[in-house]
């Protein structure tokens, strides 16, 4: 995907002095930190700022965090059609193989999501909305994916999905905005 490659390309450039991993550990840290803020409990926006300033403080060229919120914009368009950070996580290797984390390619992603749908619309149609658990969910692949799922059913998933996700690697809960810090 040319969205990916340019992600990864402008990322690359950014502070050479740490690795295309570290780089993007910072940047869902630092997403993480932005968008929770602004409803997080007031001890805890203390927190996530202090967080957020210490990542900064760690970067010599501060143009290179400036350029973060532009690779926020990427992100936003990119997960319109997949998984677009966890395709960037497989792809410049921030998987841990130990934790037993791997890359579902989006396409599988969406099989599951429609075949999960069609067995539990019925749910929907008597509670008006339906709860997915999701136990590994890195970057929310199959989330993204049973969301549109829904979407082409014509269920809005803002009215009638509510997700519990879960992942034991902090770069995914920096990921995954649902989580908590």
């Amino acid at each position: 995907m040319e969205s990916t490659k340019t992600f990864i390309q402008k990322l690359s450039s950014l502070e050479t002095s740490k690795s295309p991993q570290e780089k993007f550990r910072d940047f869902c840290e630092l997403a993480y930190c932005a968008y929770a803020k602004p409803v997080a409990q007031v001890a805890d926006q203390e927190t996530l700022e202090d967080r957020y300033m210490q990542i900064v403080s760690t970067y010599r060229d501060k143009d290179a965090v400036r350029a973060y919120p532009d690779l926020v914009a990427m992100v936003y368009h990119g997960v319109q059609s997949g998984d677009f950070l966890g395709s960037i996580a497989a792809e410049i290797g921030a998987l841990n193989d130990a934790q037993g984390q791997f890359f579902t390619p989006f396409e599988v992603s969406r099989l599951m999501a429609e075949m999960s749908l069609s067995e539990n619309e019925p749910l929907i149609q008597e509670k008006g909305y339906l709860t997915v658990q999701e136990p590994a969910a890195g970057a929310g692949g199959m989330i993204l994916a049973f969301a549109q799922a829904m979407r082409r059913r014509g269920y809005n998933p803002n009215r009638h999905l509510f997700v519990s996700a879960i992942d034991i690697s902090p770069l995914a809960t920096g990921c995954v905005t649902c989580s908590s810090p």
